[in-house]
């Protein structure tokens, strides 16, 4: 429990180090033009497996391109990821911070064993039922994923 009130001089080695303090989800609107049409393309990010109430936005945000869904932590959650990707409709829904980044072998990612990732990875997909709905990205280490707005 607790708050980060100053930057750390050293670094965590074991997650007990980590202070919980808030959770963010943001919402990113880029915008741009393509073909002399603009265009915006929206980006979910939920920094934390979260609750529906606190970590969604409004009904009146439309669907979003792609919703980053963080892992860990999603089965102490009721309604996370399902009610999140019922609400935001994302074509794409990327997974995050399921792997050990304490890890700097820079090879195939360590899932940690809080993550579930099966788990998750069927609840997403069962949730997924919109007819916008592409793929679920579960991305490796030093990955590069290109979406296009549709």
């Amino acid at each position: 429990p607790g708050a980060v009130e100053e930057p750390r001089t050293t670094p965590p080695t074991r997650a007990s180090d980590f202070q919980v303090g808030e959770t963010y989800t943001h919402l990113f609107e880029l915008r741009g033009m393509v073909d002399g049409e603009r265009v915006v393309f929206t980006v979910y990010f939920a920094g934390s497996a979260s609750n529906p109430d606190a970590g969604l936005p409004s009904a009146s945000v439309p669907p979003v391109d792609v919703a980053i869904l963080t892992v860990p932590g999603w089965r102490n959650v009721s309604g996370y990821p399902e009610k999140f990707i019922e609400r935001l409709k994302p074509q794409h829904i990327v997974l995050a911070h399921f792997d050990n980044f304490f890890d700097t072998s820079y090879e195939s990612p360590e899932v940690v064993p809080t993550a579930d990732l099966e788990g998750f990875l069927l609840q997403a997909r069962q949730a997924a039922t919109y007819p916008e709905f592409q793929q679920i990205w579960v991305p490796d280490v030093n990955a590069r994923m290109r979406f296009t707005k549709d």
